[in-house]
């Protein structure tokens, strides 16, 4: 008997080690991945939402990107990734259509380094610093591949070729200092109030001598063609210009321009979803791009139909639609969920959330180069 339990306690052993060494075999460590922090320091959760911005630097666990995991930066910080990589933007808002959808449109980015897959020297820069315990570094922009699928861009661009030079300075005084102004959740933000801030304007000359002479109504408009094709954003005032400046908007009347004067005449835009919106420019050579940057959850399922009606000549009607879609109602089985794609259902999921009307009356269309 006493022979047995001894082959017995040696066999409980052996298959005790035996275990033991299988799992050890699961960590990197045992892979051939380098050094690691000590197994006991496994059991201790990380937190990889967590980080820190140091002007165009993160700072973040070495761990987590170890893992393949990334903190979940702002929205502001996510759209300064994006940025930093930018390239092209695509064109948004459509002037010379009685009838378009919008929904969110696509920037592409430099070719460049990206964070993933990691390469050699950013792998052991990050185990010295998990082994020193210390925060990684890295740059902003790496995690723009990471991040891009999490935004919606609403875009509208502008041709500057034509404006004279007195009008284009004061264009690009209020186009440029609009980049990375924030519209919060629910609230609204007001352009004259904005312009009243800025300093440089050439003013005008001769007859038409006013304070924000030409160029910032380019601007207005441009900022109420790039709203018209948001869901997440109303416009509750807004004057059009007594005469279409064909070098501002083109020859055709098309009814989406707005003028902006002092106390007079006002735009204000109101964010009417629960995420920040955040307004960033983008030139390239004689273009502008003036772009409405949100949280791509803001926008879910829903999509904006802009119709025009051509009422006389010099007389426009635009109406903006806003439509949401149901998230889809699944048919039930003991043995498998199928989506319900009758089109009937479809139409029943598809509501009208919001509407507004805007309605342009020109004198004449004026063809001066200002």
């Amino acid at each position: 008997m006493l022979e047995m339990s001894t082959k017995g306690r040696l066999f409980g052993l052996i298959l005790f080690f035996s275990i033991g060494i299988t799992s050890a075999s699961d960590f990197p460590f045992f892979l051939g991945y380098g050094n690691i922090s000590p197994l006991t320091s496994q059991s201790t959760p990380i937190n990889c939402d967590h980080y820190e911005r140091k002007g165009e630097i993160i700072l973040v666990n070495p761990s987590c990107i170890l893992q393949g995991k990334i903190p979940q930066l702002s929205l502001k910080d996510r759209i300064d990734a994006v940025w930093k990589r930018l390239s092209r933007v695509e064109t948004g808002y459509l002037s010379h259509q009685a009838f378009s959808v919008y929904r969110p449109k696509s920037v592409e980015f430099q070719s460049g380094d990206t964070l993933f897959p990691l390469s050699r020297e950013r792998r052991n820069a990050l185990l010295s610093a998990q082994k020193k315990n210390k925060k990684a570094e890295l740059s902003l922009s790496l995690f723009a591949e990471n991040v891009k699928s999490s935004l919606a861009f609403f875009i509208a661009d502008k041709d500057i070729s034509q404006l004279k030079p007195c009008t284009k300075t004061n264009y690009l005084l209020a186009f440029e200092n609009l980049d990375g102004k924030r519209i919060k959740a629910g609230s609204e933000f007001n352009f004259n109030h904005y312009l009243f801030g800025l300093r440089g304007y050439c003013q005008g000359q001769g007859s038409l001598d006013l304070k924000f002479y030409g160029g910032v109504c380019g601007v207005s408009s441009q900022l109420f063609r790039a709203a018209l094709t948001s869901p997440v954003l109303k416009i509750p005032l807004r004057r059009g210009h007594n005469e279409r400046f064909s070098a501002y908007y083109g020859d055709s009347v098309e009814g989406d321009d707005a003028a902006v004067y002092e106390t007079s005449k006002q735009f204000i835009l109101r964010n009417i979803s629960d995420e920040d919106i955040f307004i960033k420019t983008f030139q390239k050579d004689e273009k502008t791009f003036l772009v409405f940057a949100t949280d791509q959850k803001a926008v879910e399922r829903k999509w904006v139909e802009v119709q025009k009606i051509y009422e006389t000549p010099l007389q426009v009607r635009i109406t903006k639609q806003i439509y949401q879609k149901a998230i889809p109602q699944k048919s039930f089985s003991w043995f498998y969920v199928l989506p319900n794609f009758s089109s009937a259902n479809e139409k029943k999921e598809t509501k009208l959330i919001d509407s507004e009307l805007f309605v342009s009356r020109y004198l004449k269309i004026n063809h001066e180069l200002r």
